[in-house]
């Protein structure tokens, strides 16, 4: 059984072969170069110095030259000029990687038929695209990556090919998809045209998106484009899904990412030496992936492309996150709630700015009515803290936080352990009587010291409830609390103006830094949508209660 010593994944399922012969981990993209070392890295194992290896480099020649009999000459045979890499190649393998990966998303994680027709019409789109727009050849893309093959190429004075424009080949390209997919094809053939005709009729210049001048024009095209091609898709078809999902699908290898090249066919695979590094994720700093960069080349597709995607679809992100990590149901119902009441253009809500009408239409602005949603529910600040539900799409890094035992479910564990234990047929340990007399007197030792200090209150924070140096215990005091501001218009919601308090209490900062890590975005890219958020809450109570 192989196992990584990158991540440690064992099992001959996570590991591949690529077409040099290296086993590669699908997890992390390590790559195992024992299956391929050459007759120099041989005799560097047997300890040679470099002379000895010229010499026995030069025995080996001369064994060679032997065996050809006194009789016949030897004859200089030419060698045969290695075949350039050619664009249609290129673009055979890229299609090949594509149809991979959307019939994986549809059959491992039930993405809809259409959506590798959707895949195959934006992959078109940005060919068309690229040889209207761009002047940068396109097989420069493929082949820039391993610039040491181009130097020697250039030293020994060979030419590059010359590069297709993709407007030639591009009905072939689309003949062979339709002939090698044709049956990821058959399952959505009456959705081909009208997902082409949507495309079309919603083509639009994107208005108010701007690019940095480095990536204003239509040149960059790598394994990241591929998957914001993939992306793209999603929102198309109005999935609810977000770039962290991907991103986490990739880290579970659920998505293929690393090991691309083996997944097309051997005699192609092997026609792509200049353009195999292109495919490798681990020798260039610009094929790692995360949302953020996901998002970015959602976006540079977008503009590129002028397509005109519908919103996203919040709601069942929203309700994805919301399972995905045990929050109630109230939670959801504040959700639906706030988009609806902050969609609607009414002046007590956002009198200032009128753009901000809208739907979330990103990753932070979901977390942030997520956050709000979760602070409109009765006594969020105690169970924020524990989670009662796990899920096979919830980020790893969350499971263990979510299996911790919760602390009010200790005596019924103990109570079951000690009936499991004593009435099966093995005996309990030695010494495990002393033991927990042990206990039960350090028990009984807390409790008396308990006795004569004051009683702390279990929560660490609160929203303002506190006198001076004195926290508030007890329920119906705080509650006694809370109704002595009831001219406030805020009094049960804790709202921060950042003027007297600049600084948020720990429930808050919690559920804040859990759904930042979520939608793999910082903190400081979520809390302005909150505060505008919160800021909207203030000005229609207040403009309700003035009404009144």
């Amino acid at each position: 059984m192989l196992e990584c010593v990158n991540c440690g994944a064992v099992g001959d399922e996570f590991f591949s072969v690529n077409h040099v012969g290296e086993v590669v981990c699908e997890l992390c993209g390590t790559q195992s170069f024992q299956e391929s070392r050459n007759e120099t890295q041989d005799m560097e194992d047997m300890t040679l110095d470099p002379t000895q290896q010229v010499k026995t480099l030069e025995k080996i020649r001369s064994k060679k030259r032997r065996r050809v009999s006194h009789d016949q000459k030897p004859q200089k045979v030419e060698k045969q000029a290695k075949k350039n890499t050619t664009l249609e190649e290129c673009l055979q393998a890229v299609q090949y990687v594509l149809n991979y990966q959307a019939n994986t998303l549809i059959n491992d994680l039930d993405f809809p038929k259409e959506y590798a027709v959707v895949v195959k019409q934006i992959w078109f789109r940005f060919l068309e695209a690229w040889g209207c727009k761009s002047d940068k050849p396109l097989l420069k893309c493929f082949t820039e990556m391993d610039r040491l093959r181009l130097r020697g190429k250039r030293l020994a004075g060979q030419q590059e090919s010359n590069p297709i424009a993709p407007s030639n080949v591009e009905d072939d390209l689309l003949a062979e998809w339709d002939e090698l997919f044709v049956g990821s094809q058959n399952s959505a053939k009456g959705i081909d045209e009208e997902i082409d005709f949507t495309i079309e009729d919603n083509t639009t210049q994107q208005e108010g998106f701007s690019l940095p001048k480095a990536w204003s024009k239509l040149e960059h095209l790598s394994l990241s484009t591929l998957l914001g091609i993939l992306y793209l898709s999603s929102r198309i078809l109005h999935l609810g899904v977000l770039p962290s999902d991907f991103s986490h699908w990739i880290t579970n290898g659920k998505l293929p990412y690393h090991n691309l090249l083996a997944k097309c066919p051997k005699k192609l695979a092997c026609r792509l030496d200049d353009a195999a590094l292109f495919f490798n994720s681990n020798v260039w700093y610009s094929q790692t992936f995360n949302a953020a960069k996901i998002s970015f080349f959602t976006n540079y597709l977008q503009y590129h492309l002028e397509l005109h995607i519908p919103p996203l679809n919040a709601s069942l992100a929203a309700h994805t996150i919301c399972v995905n990590l045990g929050f109630p149901s109230d939670v959801f119902r504040n959700f639906q709630w706030l988009i609806g009441h902050l969609s609607i253009p009414v002046k007590a809500v956002y009198p200032i700015d009128d753009t901000a009408n809208q739907s979330p239409r990103s990753s932070p602005e979901i977390a942030a009515h997520l956050i709000v949603a979760v602070r409109m529910c009765p006594n969020w600040h105690k169970w924020i803290y524990h989670h009662t539900k796990v899920s096979t799409s919830f980020p790893a890094r969350f499971q263990d936080a979510i299996t911790n035992f919760p602390r009010q479910n200790l005596d019924h564990f103990v109570d079951f352990s000690q009936q499991a234990l004593f009435q099966s047929r093995d005996t309990p340990p030695p010494h495990f009587d002393n033991h927990i007399s042990n206990l039960w007197s350090i028990h009984g030792t807390l409790k008396k010291s308990d006795e004569n200090t004051a009683q702390l209150h279990p929560l660490r924070a609160y929203f303002g409830q506190f006198e001076p140096g004195v926290c508030i215990s007890g329920d119906a005091a705080i509650e006694e609390k809370c109704r002595q501001h009831e001219e406030t218009a805020t009094y049960f919601y804790p709202y921060y103006s950042g003027v007297l308090r600049d600084c948020y209490h720990a429930p808050f900062e919690h559920v804040l830094s859990l759904l930042c890590e979520y939608v793999d975005a910082s903190i400081e890219l979520v809390k302005p949508h909150v505060r505008r958020l919160d800021s909207a809450i203030y000005r229609s109570i207040k403009g309700a209660r003035e009404s009144h």
